[in-house]
């Protein structure tokens, strides 16, 4: 357990991969107290409270990053009051695609005039203002996600009817998705996809009456009349709950069978059961309706009622999936004498045990939604350990400038923005996305500056660019690297003393990659780099050579360009397409170790990635960047030897710069700077005050 400000959070690691934060019971416990402890209904004399209700909701859904709107409706019959639901987006890269599965998760905040409305529904709103709070959390660390996340908060839930519309054939239809459902999401969809609005959804997963736990024999009643037909529909949650003597220790998962209701209904019930904590026990009602208006007796129809008592019936009616989670309400322990009534409060319903049984569905929420939304790393591999060591580079050649050292040739540093999208249709390289930052680097930026700093007078040769990609993996695991299955023949073929040299170390992933064309200046570039490496000692952290046998991509075999097309995955391959010679430094990526799982996935973090033996493998890399690009830029002055023998990495350093760029998620050249600077005072200063002892 760790403690902040009185705040008590649990931290729990699952497969090794990733640790995964437990439900804040506390902040659950005090957006109850504060906030949904009292009535919320819309006549004058609570019209305070629900509105402080209402700017909690959205306040935090603000603090925590969401795009927030308030969705402001009337509804004549009930009032003439306007009622306003809260909605926070969670934006996904999906967003306004075809592609964006959207995930919802909605929880009604009102209330009827005579009841507190701590279970019903106070319980639902905190547990969504939970799981928004660790969702955003994951955010914050880096997590990217595909698809779009929408929260709702729902007014007027309580109240509703028809009242004779065509439109509606649900009895006591919730009013307030009702609206959110006609007036707000069609124009949004609009607004924000056009004409492509995405034809599957992950789907809505309805917060309501959901914190009562109780281990009493016969705490969970089902009304006499239906019990016949409830044993019939869901024999086997009926045994369950017979079998612990009808205890109302469960959650209930509602969802219709024959629907896209049931994968999202077998995520959650996965996530929940991968929790543990047993003694909060889950149980599933699965529908057999597609429709509720569909089915034809009266009898059965009123068997099923109860289970349309929230605002996952508008979703059904709607044609969209939704699965609904509640502790049922009237029908067990004190929610049986206190539903709509003034005992649904404090006293009566914020126990421990009842937090917890609420702390547990919040986690499950956050683990069923996290998986849908199709979470990426934070990046530290790929390529939070390129950048940190490009900046150690500056770092070291810099110093060395400011001891007196002047370089006949000009070095350009780049951080390229969007190479993981792109999309090139006149790109003569075989439908890849031609990681359109660089791409525009080399055909927009580069002619630009060349025309200005040089004029007629360009460099007829340049020694090139060295590209680092997905860099920092090193393991000595047996096996730990791959080649792509179904390929090996070839690459053998291509690569026949680089295959040798692998397979005699039983494909251990301990050496860095160095790819580039043999027939073009890529050799001289790779030549170079290859003598730094081997300069810079450390045997244990090797190198291999992928000399690929082609000048253009046009010209290779169609045979071998399956194998090829992971020698062509990064930027590298837009500066071969414009002529430029350029090598590229990478530890394969999703063919090596951990990152075979966690290519482009969550696990691409710190507690995977940052270990001391990837580390120093990257602060090797650095080093013999360092030397190569030393003397290729021909140096001069005062204390050039003893420069470059004397600033060498630190892993201080390294770790520095890349907690800096990923947690912080400062802009990469202001972390470097602020890094830079509280490093380097005591640094200096142990330099002015010994002379002689300069230390890397």
């Amino acid at each position: 357990m760790v403690s902040f400000d009185g705040r008590h959070f649990i931290i729990y690691c699952l497969c090794s991969l990733h640790c995964v934060e437990s439900a804040d019971t506390v902040y659950m416990e005090t957006s109850i107290r504060n906030y949904f402890s009292n009535t919320r209904h819309h006549d004058p004399e609570y019209k305070e409270y629900k509105y402080a209700a209402k700017e909690y909701i959205h306040g935090e859904f603000l603090r925590h990053g969401l795009t927030t709107e308030y969705h402001t409706f009337q509804e004549q019959s009930v009032s003439n009051t306007s009622f306003q639901s809260v909605i926070g987006i969670a934006k996904g890269t999906n967003f306004g695609t075809a592609n964006d599965r959207i995930i919802g998760l909605g929880a009604h905040y009102d209330t009827v005039r005579e009841t507190k409305g701590v279970d019903d529904n106070g319980a639902g709103v905190a547990a969504m203002l939970e799981v928004v709070r660790q969702l955003t959390d994951r955010n914050k660390n880096g997590v990217k996600r595909k698809n779009t996340m929408i929260f709702v908060a729902f007014d007027l839930e309580e109240y509703g009817s028809c009242f004779g519309t065509s439109d509606c054939k649900l009895p006591n239809v919730p009013l307030g998705s009702r609206h959110f459902l006609q007036e707000w999401l069609p124009p949004w969809l609009k607004l924000n996809y056009g004409n492509a609005v995405p034809s599957v959804i992950h789907g809505v997963i309805i917060l309501d009456t959901m914190m009562n736990y109780n281990t009493s024999a016969r705490s969970q009643t089902i009304p006499p009349q239906i019990e016949n037909a409830f044993e019939a529909a869901f024999p086997e949650a009926y045994a369950s709950v017979a079998s612990d003597n009808f205890q109302g220790d469960f959650l209930n998962l509602i969802y219709r069978k024959p629907t896209n209701d049931s994968y999202l209904a077998a995520e959650f019930l996965k996530s929940w059961r991968e929790l543990g904590k047993p003694k909060y026990e889950i149980e599933s009602f699965p529908l057999t309706f597609t429709k509720f208006t569909e089915i034809p007796s009266s009898d059965v129809k009123n068997a099923f009622i109860d289970f349309m008592r929230s605002d996952h019936g508008n979703f059904w009616e709607s044609d969209l999936p939704a699965i609904w989670l509640t502790d049922s309400a009237d029908f067990r322990g004190d929610m049986i004498q206190c539903y709509h009534q003034e005992c649904d409060n404090l006293q009566v319903m914020l126990t421990d045990e009842n937090i917890n049984f609420l702390g547990k569905t919040a986690d499950a929420i956050v683990t069923t939604m996290h998986k849908l939304s199709e979470p990426s790393g934070s990046g530290v591999d790929d390529n939070g350990a390129g950048v940190a060591a490009m900046l150690e580079v500056v770092r070291q050649l810099s110093y060395m400038n400011k001891n007196g050292v002047t370089r006949r040739n000009t070095i350009v540093f780049a951080g390229f923005d969007l190479e993981e999208y792109g999309a090139c249709q006149s790109c003569s390289l075989r439908n890849f996305p031609a990681w359109a930052g660089s791409r525009n680097f080399v055909k927009s930026w580069i002619p630009a500056w060349l025309s200005i700093n040089y004029g007629k007078e360009l460099p007829p040769v340049m020694h090139g660019v060295i590209i680092m990609d997905t860099m920092m993996e090193y393991n000595t695991s047996s096996k730990s690297q791959k080649i792509p299955e179904g390929y090996e023949s070839a690459f053998q073929a291509l690569f026949n003393d680089t295959y040798n040299s692998i397979a005699s170390d039983n494909f251990r992933g301990d050496f860095l990659n160095m790819i580039y064309r043999k027939p073009t200046n890529d050799s001289y570039l790779a030549e170079a780099f290859h003598s730094a490496w081997t300069e810079s000692g450390r045997p244990e952290y090797q190198i291999e050579s992928f000399p690929l046998p082609f000048v253009s991509v046009d010209g290779v075999d169609q045979r071998m360009l399956p194998v090829l097309d992971n020698f062509l995955r990064s930027d590298h391959a837009n500066f071969w397409e414009n002529g430029f010679p350029a090598i590229w430094l990478t530890d394969s990526a999703n063919h090596r170790g951990d990152m075979i799982q966690c290519y482009h996935k969550e696990c691409d973090n710190l507690e995977v990635m940052l270990t001391d033996e990837n580390i120093n493998f990257l602060g090797k890399t650095a080093d013999a960047l360092v030397k190569t690009i030393h003397k290729l830029s021909e140096p001069s002055g005062s204390g050039t030897k003893e420069d470059i023998n004397s600033t060498g990495i630190t892993t201080g350093g390294i770790v520095g710069i890349i907690i800096a760029v990923i947690v912080l998620q400062l802009p990469f050249i202001v972390a470097y700077l602020l890094w830079r600077r509280n490093r380097s005072i005591p640094y200096q200063q142990n330099i002015d005050e010994n002379p002689t002892n300069v230390k890397g």
